[in-house]
């Protein structure tokens, strides 16, 4: 337990509330003050008062401090693909978030990258050397500058669409044709901001999918009909928000585990998944320094691999774009 602060009140202070003397006291706001003496944290002459108490010259107030839970120790930096003096490329497991936000304060990917060294590298210090993101659930290749310089560089090769990334995915449904460009733009669902959905006044988006593999599975009865699936490989041309979820939904193919946009829960058991088939199996891109390419990889996660198995597609063992 934190030892409580002290304060004795002087005629100045006389006849002044006590959620204000307390918040002129410690320098936080009142609504901090008031939450303060509601939670019991203040005491007047040992004794707990109302907000509204009117303190006299003489009496010693006592406000207890919070107790800041621990952070969580950094995790440790995923597997390095690729290690250059200027940049990683690592494979990101599904269910680590990239940077702090809400609900997210900690244990986050930009925790370990601070742990592993990487500090003060571009505008915000909470995203230190992070170029780009995946989503909580999505696995896969991910870039991280470990410069300055080199942040500015990837970051303005990936807004002038210089770094090629594909990603596979399983959908369920039918794509027609088995290969195409959707170019639809996308934009937050004003129904439910934390979705987005594909909108004239979007942003310009623009996915290239081609089938890799298609196959069907069993439904949960002998009678009830085969869905079909297919395995798909995406190149995005740009990077928008949920961009190939999005894309693949409005084709009528949601990605198999996302029931944010219309995927059965069902099957997504039924394949052993707990979260959607979405990875960054692939990314490339001009050194910004040696203009060497640099090419990288990742392997389907053993999740992703045995919801295949299960739906009788072989795992592939590397993808080229068509």
């Amino acid at each position: 337990m934190p030892t409580p602060a002290e304060f004795a009140i002087d005629q100045s202070m006389a006849g002044t509330r006590l959620d204000v003397a307390v918040a002129a006291l410690t320098g936080e706001s009142r609504s901090r003050a008031a939450a303060a003496i509601d939670d019991g944290r203040v005491v007047v002459d040992g004794v707990a008062r109302p907000r509204s108490h009117r303190l006299d010259a003489g009496q010693v107030v006592a406000v207890t401090p919070v107790v800041a839970p621990a952070a969580a120790p950094p995790p440790p930096l995923p597997p390095i693909v690729v290690d250059d003096p200027g940049f990683w490329v690592v494979d990101k497991p599904a269910g680590m978030v990239v940077h702090p936000g809400h609900g997210h304060p900690d244990g986050t990917l930009a925790d370990a990258v601070r742990a592993a060294g990487v500090v003060d590298v571009g505008p915000d210090p909470t995203r230190t050397g992070i170029v780009h993101r995946l989503d909580k659930d999505t696995s896969g290749l991910l870039v991280i500058a470990r410069t300055a310089t080199m942040h500015e560089a990837l970051v303005a090769a990936m807004r002038d669409r210089l770094v090629t990334r594909t990603y596979l995915c399983l959908v369920q449904g039918t794509l027609p044709g088995g290969h195409g460009i959707v170019d639809v733009p996308l934009g937050r669902d004003d129904r439910d901001r934390t979705r987005f959905t594909a909108r004239h006044d979007g942003r310009h988006a623009v996915t290239h999918f081609d089938v890799v593999a298609s196959g069907a599975v069993a439904g949960p009865s002998p009678a009830a009909p085969r869905t079909p699936v297919h395995l798909v490989a995406c190149r995005l041309e740009t990077g928008r928000t949920h961009q190939i979820r999005v894309h693949m939904a409005h084709m009528g193919a949601p990605v198999v585990g996302d029931s944010t946009y219309g995927a059965s829960a069902d099957l997504a058991a039924t394949l052993g998944l707990d979260r959607m088939f979405l990875h960054a199996a692939r990314l490339e891109f001009t050194h910004p320094e040696t203009q060497q390419v640099v090419m990288a990889t990742a392997a389907l996660p053993e999740d992703l691999a045995g919801a295949l198995r299960l739906a009788g597609l072989d795992v592939p063992e590397a993808i080229e774009w068509p």
